[in-house]
């Protein structure tokens, strides 16, 4: 009766000597010992780590103590020229250090009176001879300054050189590198223990498990070096750029009273608010706002592998498709209509969806058997709501559809279930669904408002954002032209034919059935009642969850997998099979296929080219951020860097800024910008109109050459004090004027007098000197 019940019999008969000390599965008892101790390094390293973190976590807050030495000019070495001073110092110099991210410690010519700085930091040698004002400070060369000769004659007594002394950032690297030399040994330590205590004919499977955490756990510090440290400066058309901005303007909103954005809350506290203040808390322990993108990719990057292997795993019955499926497709890269994209190395508040969408997924398989218990995927896809708004109604559509489509029990029953599971998911979502209600009133304008808003809005987005219509013939001509579709199309046609019948077909079907209703039929409903109603729609967004269409494709190669081979039976080793892979397969005991071998090689043809493509990608950002770590970063970013810490030396706090970089994130009001006009268009129609008129207006003058009258002009139409333009827009007579305070390799900074005294002094329009407008005068 216990052999029937499924439980071992015990046997009276004693056991043979050979058998007296080995486990069951024919391990030796100093297994469970070795385990033990293992295990008991394994913690002990862990908390070693943890520990040692903490301590690196102390030493980082006392970097931000930066304290500044001021040497006068009167111990440099003056050489005068016809308009220029220069000097050079190199005795009595501070050590120059390096910050925490690898930028080089400043040195500024200021006047001790005022402290105001008259010759900001510079960071290559060409900058300097670029400029009448500048301190270029270098561990070989020592300082070299110039300045002006009106500025230098008038202060000479009062003007030092300022060096900032910045402490050591040796033991923060120390102990966080030993942090994380550390918690590896801790996860090494539970490989080799698992691996150990496998019984003998499960060992190499576990020794292929433990490899393949191996793989993840590199891949994702790959992923964490390739965004660390981050960067204050950005260009304009980045997205995290402006979510950074958003964290700034919240953390504070005093230094943005004059920015054109941020000035006012209701543009942006409604984004996605979990998220910012995540990207908040970045900020106020001393790391850059783009830091959080480092801890965020090595998250993402080891949860998305790790969900989708599983994810793929269950849905085909194969590792060897499971672990190809998942590494193809988080590293894939592609662009989508109407203008999306798919691309989990790009760290934003989707990139957190797409890792967590799996585990939702694998917790609805788990509970789809049981009815009275779907409100729980159904309640954990609404919580990604709050991680990315846009794609959770999609998903929690798909997990109920699929449910009642291919639940046990009666239809009415799984119906009734279904409506639960959706009262739930509802529930889950209305705080921030009122939030989001909320920031919709301020777009309900009267009718003149909403049709030129709408004008402006089928310019600025693509006509699939607005018309249901180009928005499919645009979906369904994307899938015909991509070849990487064709073979899930047939998949799908062979399932449907053949498989119908099965449970995972049908919720498959089902799921894609609830994902397209609320992509496609809720927009479609939204957009009549808002047209009739004269107002703007409630949510544009939801067509852009067609991004996950490759989600859709490998889940589908799975089923049909999956299917074939229940359908086909043990396999049946052909002879071209047992030629080439029979061996391979009896030593790694791995059943390989047909179906399966075909499977994987088009998941390695289609996606193999852009997941390497990314991984490159992710490479070469490692070594541009381990270059800049040590204090010499490369490229374009050179001399974006160097403009941000130029202005930020030269910068009134009550002047407001134009140009094309981002520096909201680095603490900068700015004027409007073409990446303000998203947000608004959601938000705040009426500001959508201003910003639209404030750019047009503005880009009337900002086109080549760009002169002083044009510079002029483009300030009193944004209201703002600085210029930042790039350089070979700008006309060679506005780059020599005395505007110009600062300018490199690329870019110009161009400081805006608008008061009326400047105005009337220069013919140009430009601020000058008051000693150059005097000495113009006594030459007339």
């Amino acid at each position: 009766m216990s052999v029937a019940a499924g439980v071992p019999c015990r046997s009276s008969r004693p056991q043979s000597d050979a058998s007296v000390g080995r486990r069951p599965g024919g391990a030796d008892d100093s297994r469970p010992t070795e385990g033990k101790r293992l295990r008991v390094a394994g913690w002990l390293l862990a908390a070693a780590s943890v520990a040692l973190a903490a301590v690196a976590g102390v030493e980082f807050r006392s970097l931000g103590d930066v304290s500044q030495i001021d040497v006068p000019l009167s111990r440099a070495e003056i050489v005068a020229q016809d308009e220029v001073i220069c000097g050079y110092l190199a005795k009595g110099l501070p050590p120059r250090g390096l910050h925490w991210d690898g930028e080089p410690a400043r040195a500024c010519l200021v006047d001790m009176a005022t402290g105001r700085t008259l010759a900001p930091a510079l960071m290559q040698q060409s900058t300097l001879s670029l400029n009448r004002r500048g301190v270029l400070w270098t561990e070989k060369e020592g300082c070299r300054f110039t300045i002006d000769r009106p500025t230098f004659d008038s202060a000479e007594q009062r003007l030092a050189i300022r060096f900032e002394q910045v402490p050591s950032r040796r033991a923060f690297y120390v102990y966080g590198l030993l942090a994380m030399a550390i918690f590896s040994a801790a996860i090494l330590c539970g490989q080799i223990r698992r691996v150990r205590i496998a019984p003998p004919d499960r060992r190499r499977r576990q020794l292929f498990a433990e490899l393949r955490l191996s793989t993840f756990l590199l891949l994702a510090q790959v992923s964490f070096f390739a965004f660390y440290p981050g960067s204050p400066v950005s260009q304009m058309s980045s997205d995290r750029a402006n979510i950074n901005g958003f964290a700034a303007g919240a953390n504070s909103p005093e230094t943005f009273a004059g920015d054109a954005f941020l000035c006012d809350p209701v543009n942006f506290d409604w984004y996605t608010p979990a998220f910012v203040y995540g990207v908040q808390a970045f900020g106020r322990m001393g790391f850059h706002y783009d830091t959080n993108r480092a801890l965020l990719a090595f998250f993402c990057t080891l949860v998305g592998l790790f969900g989708y292997y599983r994810l793929f795993r269950t849905i085909s019955g194969s590792e060897l498709f499971a672990h190809t499926a998942a590494l193809g497709l988080w590293f894939f890269r592609a662009s989508y209509p109407p203008v999306e994209n798919w691309a989990p190395t790009v760290i934003i508040p989707r990139t957190v969806y797409a890792a967590l969408l799996p585990w939702v997924l694998l917790l609805a398989l788990r509970y789809l058997r049981r009815p009275n218990r779907w409100w729980i995927p159904a309640a954990a896809s609404a919580l990604l709501f709050y991680v990315h708004p846009v794609s959770s109604p999609a998903l929690t559509g798909a997990i109920l559809t699929g449910a009642v489509v291919a639940g046990r029990g009666r239809p009415l029953k799984r119906l009734g279930w279904g409506v639960v599971g959706a009262a739930a998911a509802l529930a889950t979502m209305l705080p921030y669904t009122l939030i989001w209600m909320s920031k919709y009133s301020g777009t309900v304008v009267d009718g003149t408002t909403t049709a030129t808003v709408y004008e402006f809005a089928r310019e600025y987005l693509n006509p699939g954002f607005l018309d249901l219509s180009v928005c499919v013939g645009q979906m369904a001509s994307y899938l015909v032209e991509h070849a990487r579709f064709w073979p899930g199309m047939a998949a799908v046609v062979w399932l449907v034919a053949y498989r119908r019948h099965r449970r995972p077909v049908r919720l498959l079907g089902g799921m894609a059935l609830g994902f397209g209703i609320v992509m496609l039929a809720v927009p479609a409903v939204d957009f009549t009642v808002s047209a009739r109603l004269g107002r703007l729609p409630f949510q544009v967004d939801l067509v852009r969850n067609f991004r996950y269409v490759d989600v859709f494709l490998l889940a589908t190669l799975g089923v049909a997998l999956r299917e074939i081979r229940l359908a086909m039976g043990p396999p049946q080793w052909p002879l071209a099979v047992r030629l080439t892979w029979g061996r391979l397969a009896s030593v790694g005991q791995c059943r390989l296929s047909g179906p399966l071998v075909a499977t994987v090689l088009i998941i390695v043809v289609f996606y193999g080219g852009a997941c390497f493509r990314s991984l490159r990608k992710l490479g070469r950002r490692c070594d541009e951020n381990y270059a800049l770590l040590r204090g010499e970063p490369e490229g374009d970013f050179v001399d974006d860097f160097e403009m941000l810490r130029a202005l930020q030396s030269v910068r009134m706090p009550h002047e407001v800024v134009s140009g094309p970089l981002y520096l909201r994130q680095a603490h900068v009001p700015l004027a409007f910008l073409h990446k303000d006009l998203g947000p608004l268009l959601y938000a705040n129609p009426d500001a959508f109109l201003r910003c639209r008129a404030t750019l047009d207006r503005a880009e009337e003058h900002l086109t080549w050459p760009i002169t002083s009258s044009k510079a002029v002009a483009a300030a009193e139409a944004m209201q703002v004090d600085l210029l930042v333009l790039r350089r070979e827009q700008v006309a060679p007579s506005l780059a020599r004027s005395d505007a110009v305070i600062f300018q490199n390799a690329t870019t110009v900074l161009v400081r805006i007098d608008r008061t009326e005294d400047a105005q009337r002094g220069a013919a140009c329009g430009l601020a000058v000197s008051r000693r150059t407008l005097l000495s113009r005068k006594r030459q007339q």
